[in-house]
């Protein structure tokens, strides 16, 4: 929420530090976005050794700390210049996501890291609702600078949350330990890992295309002046947000029962469909549903792509997995709003709508023929079957469980087993 508190109105908020003409806001907006990206994407691998060196919750605290700073920060500025710093300094200091995905994923079981990475992605999509239409709304009130320091407040609340309420049980890596085996290079040659990441990488690439041009377009079609907009914007953000948050936790659940890589092409082919219509929009209404159903598909595209990382990579690794995928996708999300908005500025802001939407068609295409599907396999070992005594089975304790509870988890098996009228231990 904290994050996403700012940018319904960032372009706006340049406007007010100096920078009038419309083509040089939009470069504004681009780089303000496109350095953040960059810088995180250099260091996000060093935090994810870090991660697996010192323990994952350090590094969600130290990225939430960090952002509280630095945005609070953005509140004082008095020059785009300014601005463009503190957003660099974001980009070194933050990296929230990662920090939190690879503190969960380790933790989570193969078999259902789906439907518990939809469940992180939904905490994203609420935040990502609610920050934009307070932020909207309060920016339409109170002016631009106060909704940086309503922002701050949320992270110290989440910095607080992280260090007194958050439990991990991490050990910490031995010299000769097999985690500490394992390096950059091997996670990197895990089958699979690098067509994914690449995946990623377009797909941050192409989503973030649209960033720094969606408030200027919402301004656009409505004919409202900014502050006007600002809470439109803020609106259309949060509802989509809204929806992107069911979705992300139904979709995530999806693909642990229908398999990751189906519901991932699926997911990125239907993303790219609906957004050509977006570049067609006359009315604010025709945009708002659009939206809702760029968010009702696209959302389960990111958790989705993490529950396949976690199958291919152990959960002793997940910190320098997900640096590198933080990496890579930070890459392609900083790149992205400097050419969504160069294409905006020299071919009008409905072209680029055309072309993130052919390039998530695109993206779906390769995913189907390029992932292997040995990737998107359990790898994880399952725990010992529970030993029963049961009258159905013969009787005495066996190792095998009966047909009535065969293929089910440990704890479904004793539900099962405690209603059975043969049981009789």
């Amino acid at each position: 929420m904290g994050f996403a508190f700012v940018m319904p109105f960032l372009p706006f908020y340049v406007r007010e530090l100096g920078v009038t003409d419309e083509k040089s806001v939009l470069l504004w907006s681009g780089w303000l976005t496109t350095s953040c990206g960059i810088t995180m994407a250099i260091v996000a691998p060093i935090w994810g050794v870090l991660a697996d060196r010192h323990g994952r919750k350090l590094m969600v605290a130290r990225s939430m700390i960090g952002g509280m700073l630095v945005i609070t920060a953005m509140g004082f500025v008095q020059t785009p210049q300014q601005l463009l710093a503190l957003r660099i300094l974001q980009g070194i200091l933050t990296g929230t996501v990662s920090a939190s995905l690879a503190l969960v994923s380790s933790a989570v079981p193969e078999r259902r890291a789906g439907f518990a990475l939809g469940l992180m992605q939904t905490a994203i999509f609420v935040g990502g609702a609610i920050g934009p239409w307070m932020g909207g709304a309060i920016a339409q009130h109170y002016g631009y600078r106060i909704p940086f320091f309503v922002a701050g407040g949320t992270l110290l609340i989440a910095s607080l949350l992280t260090i007194f309420a958050v439990h991990e049980e991490f050990e910490r890596p031995t010299a000769n330990g097999a985690d500490s085996a394992l390096t950059l290079r091997d996670v990197l040659g895990m089958g699979g890992f690098t067509t994914m990441v690449t995946i990623l990488f377009f797909v941050q690439l192409s989503g973030s295309f649209l960033g720094p041009i969606l408030p200027l377009y919402i301004e656009r079609i409505s004919g409202l002046p900014a502050g006007g907009a600002a809470g439109t914007a803020g609106m259309i953000f949060g509802v989509s947000a809204i929806v992107a948050a069911v979705s992300a936790t139904v979709v995530g659940r999806l693909s642990d029962r229908l398999g990751p890589r189906r519901v991932l092409v699926t997911c990125t082919f239907l993303t790219g469909w609906i957004l050509i219509p977006h570049g067609l929009a006359r009315t604010i209404g025709q945009l708002l549903a659009c939206r809702l159903g760029d968010a009702s598909v696209g959302a389960g595209t990111i958790p989705v792509a993490n529950a396949i990382i976690r199958r291919i990579v152990p959960s002793e690794a997940c910190g320098k997995a997900f640096g590198l995928v933080a990496s890579v996708s930070c890459l392609g999300w900083g790149i992205g709003p400097i050419i969504g908005s160069s294409l905006a500025k020299d071919f009008g802001m409905r072209m680029p709508f055309f072309v993130v939407g052919g390039a998530f068609m695109l993206i779906a295409v390769a995913t189907n023929f390029l992932l292997p599907r040995s990737a998107t396999q359990l790898h994880e070992t399952p725990g010992p079957l529970p030993q029963l005594a049961c009258e159905a089975a013969g009787g005495g304790e066996v190792a095998v469980p009966c047909a009535a509870i065969a293929g089910l988890s440990d704890d479904e098996s004793r539900s099962r087993c405690a209603s059975c009228p043969s049981r009789n231990a």
